[in-house]
């Protein structure tokens, strides 16, 4: 298939260039897509991003070289899926309280003893200057 038939099917329907499922589409059939650049490029360097924020709509293809992509990409926005994936520092101690009421108490003990010896050696250890410091 040459460039341009590829182009003109990605802009047709969502479909990739090979066996895949319909479901994994190249990053030049996301261009122009809702809330995806106009280039290839740019649709494969944002699908990039949004891949490294959720590794699981990423795969390599099954013939050729290269990777597609879930189709489910085409919908997200990369700066909401930022602000899904970081957590504030109140959700990260609410996580810890439910991980820590699911354990059986000998493994709370267990994580309460490592957390003891981990912050008496944080402690023992000389603070490091700030790299803004030098």
């Amino acid at each position: 298939m040459t460039k341009e038939e590829c182009m003109n099917s990605a802009s047709v329907s969502p479909t990739v260039v090979g066996p895949e499922d319909q479901e994994w589409l190249a990053a030049v059939q996301f261009v122009n897509r809702e809330g995806m650049p106009g280039t290839t490029k740019g649709a494969r360097l944002r699908l990039e991003k949004l891949a490294e924020l959720h590794p699981e709509i990423k795969r390599k293809r099954t013939r050729g070289k290269g990777f597609v992509y879930h189709i489910s990409a085409m919908g997200m926005s990369l700066k909401s899926e930022r602000e899904n994936v970081q957590m504030i520092p109140d959700e990260k101690l609410n996580l810890w309280i439910q991980l820590f009421k699911s354990m059986s108490p000998a493994s709370r003990e267990k994580l309460l003893q490592l957390a003891l010896k981990q912050v008496a050696e944080d402690i023992s250890r000389p603070q490091e200057p700030a790299r803004d410091d030098l």
